[in-house]
């Protein structure tokens, strides 16, 4: 009796699958006191056409969904290169930060004037630096060999970017010379120790 009833549950199955594919009766099966019964349900129609419709909405939403997901990579892509370019304007020397080599060297100053560089105006090398260039305020600094002239020093103290273009007897080791046009502000200036800066040295060719 009971693989009787089981044979029948398994056929009620089949003929539930069967009528569910073409979506035009419902098979339930059940037993109850050793007995099983068998009930058929009318259950509305739904077109082939209906399934296609639902089936492309569902794969249209997961393409609209994989769009969002590129998008939102795209926005925190575009917020990361924000978020960096406002450090950059908060902070216009973050180039010689990130691209600089961080050391700590002694600052003096020097003027184009003879008690600096035994020159007095009208010789023909008056603020002529060793590099051939003019002397200029918050540009131009004196450096030890070891710097090639066009090496950019980034001075945070003095919060500004120099240029290595000249050269002194007195400039070795970890020494730089920053050039001050008025005598007094040079004096002033005196000799600052242990100054960080930052060392961006020029590409050769």
């Amino acid at each position: 009796m009971k693989k009787i009833n089981l044979t029948l549950l398994v056929v009620a199955l089949i003929i539930s699958m069967f009528m569910w594919l073409l979506n035009d009766k419902k098979v339930e099966a059940s037993g109850e006191g050793g007995n099983t019964y068998i009930r058929f349900e009318r259950i509305e129609f739904k077109p082939i056409s209906e399934k296609i419709s639902d089936f492309m909405l569902i794969v249209q939403q997961q393409k609209e969904i994989e769009e969002l997901k590129n998008r939102i990579i795209e926005l925190e892509t575009e917020l990361e290169e924000l978020k960096a370019y406002n450090l950059e304007e908060k902070n216009p020397f973050q180039y010689y930060i990130d691209n600089g080599t961080r050391d700590f060297y002694e600052l003096t100053a020097y003027t184009n004037g003879y008690e600096s560089t035994q020159k007095k105006k009208g010789h023909p090398l008056y603020g002529v630096t060793a590099s051939g260039e003019k002397t200029k305020e918050n540009h131009t600094i004196a450096c030890p060999k070891s710097l090639d002239f066009g090496t950019e020093v980034y001075i945070p103290k003095l919060e500004n970017v120099y240029t290595c273009e000249d050269r002194g007897g007195a400039i070795k080791g970890k020494l730089i010379d920053v050039f001050i046009e008025d005598l007094e502000e040079a004096r002033e200036f005196g000799r600052k120790k242990n100054i960080e800066v930052y060392i961006v040295e020029v590409e050769s060719d």
